[in-house]
């Protein structure tokens, strides 16, 4: 603690600011330095009290952030800047943004899971009724007196939206009132709007994604300055990441990861139509030919719709670029078929046979691309990542291997070679 002395909550509230920028953490000190500070007033306590939201803290989309002065007072100096980091990351996370359309208690729940297991790990203190996961594991009590609970483990590889619905699949239906009357209340609040409802509920999407676009700028220009000074973590840094991109699905991260191996070179040999115009001499773009290989684990732990989602992307790039061909390899614990498409076939890729339900190896898969596809430039694989892939050989590899891992599956960091897209961020 550093002290609490004779000041009034506003001046500890900047003093933590302070302190949070020079000792803590710069990157939640510049999300504060954006936000509005106010004091509860009628209007907003009315409707803290309308939703049963706790009058502590609370955040809305537009980045206030209003405190009771009484339980502020309450707090001493370092879960002050605790429970302070905790807003900002409802606000670096867009948590009130993803919460529409879902039950707001648990999901506030959820969302102070996440956020105290990420500040507990950094070092924060927060106030004793606030979530507090030990050892990135809790217990959600359901009711006075009882035992047991909703039990959520490994928090830390969970986002807001696992964590949420770990807890709905652990309520009964027919006690779902009961035991969501039972849980605990968040330790902060959520403003959504002036009548207490979701983000988007003013009907002005073009608001709302002005909005996100400043703090995507503000919340991207806070982990800059962070880590240039060495000062954010990297598992923060991962969910910022995530966040920033949370616009561009699996499909358009892969679409753009594929693009980019595309060499685009110029010849000489024949003019751009562009030198008619100009009057001058100007050379024609060339681009090099690519050939992608997509494996298909077919071992039975692929769900079909993600299956035709990821071969209708397929269809989707094998459409969009005059010289790609794509060799598909369907392979459990062995190869069993290949199937190479290109511009005049590439529709038919919904129709092919998929042989499987077998142990899954990536292994046979390597192989083959080794000694029969020698003009491969990029592996993309769709699995569960349940699998021999880290003990692959794959230093001598001359082509880029992407893994994009189903829903269900493997975490990111469970593969230790090779980029990485996961399902889930759909």
């Amino acid at each position: 603690m550093f002290g609490i002395g004779n000041l009034s909550t506003e001046d500890r509230i900047l003093r933590a600011k302070v302190h949070m920028y020079k000792k803590k953490s710069p990157f939640f000190a510049y999300i504060l330095l954006h936000m509005q500070l106010k004091e509860f007033d009628k209007t907003t306590t009315e409707i803290m009290e309308k939703m049963g939201q706790p009058l502590t803290m609370a955040v809305t989309p537009k980045g206030e952030l209003w405190f009771d002065k009484k339980w502020v007072g309450s707090l001493n100096d370092e879960e002050i800047m605790g429970v302070m980091a905790h807003e900002t990351l409802h606000i670096a996370l867009i948590h009130l943004e993803r919460g529409k359309g879902k039950e707001h208690k648990i999901f506030n729940l959820a969302n102070d899971i996440a956020v105290n297991d990420v500040l507990l790990e950094q070092g924060f203190f927060l106030p004793k009724d606030g979530c507090i996961t030990k050892d990135h594991k809790i217990t959600i009590p359901t009711g006075k007196g009882k035992t047991g609970g909703i039990k959520i483990e490994n928090v830390n590889e969970k986002s807001s939206e696992e964590i949420y619905d770990e807890i709905i699949s652990q309520i009964p239906p027919e006690k779902s009132q009961f035991v969501i009357g039972n849980m605990p209340n968040s330790m902060d609040g959520h403003i959504y709007d002036q009548e207490g409802k979701d983000g988007n509920s003013d009907g002005n999407s073009s608001k709302t994604n002005q909005r996100q676009g400043k703090w995507k700028k503000i919340i991207s220009e806070g982990a800059a300055m962070a880590k240039q000074q060495g000062k954010l973590p990297a598992g923060l840094e991962r969910m910022i990441e995530d966040i920033l991109d949370s616009k561009i699905g699996w499909k358009e991260k892969l679409y753009k990861y594929i693009v980019d191996q595309i060499v685009c070179d110029f010849t000489w040999s024949k003019p751009s139509k562009r030198s008619w115009g100009l009057n001058t001499y100007l050379p024609s773009p060339l681009k090099e030919s690519i050939k992608i290989v997509a494996s298909v684990d077919t071992s039975g732990s692929i769900g079909e719709d993600e299956l035709q989602a990821f071969l209708s992307e397929l269809v989707s790039i094998g459409n969009s670029f005059e010289n790609i061909e794509i060799e598909i390899i369907v392979c459990d614990a062995a190869v069993h078929e290949t199937y190479v498409l290109d511009k005049n076939n590439v529709d038919d890729i919904m129709n092919l046979k998929m042989s499987g339900g077998g142990g899954t190896s990536h292994e046979p898969i390597i192989k083959h691309i080794k000694e029969n596809i020698t003009d491969c430039k990029i592996a993309v694989h769709f699995t569960d990542g349940y699998s021999d892939i880290n003990n692959i050989k794959h230093d001598d590899l001359d082509f880029d291997n992407l893994w994009i891992i189903s829903k269900g599956g493997v975490s990111e960091k469970d593969i230790q070679w090779g980029d990485v897209i996961n399902l889930k961020e759909s």
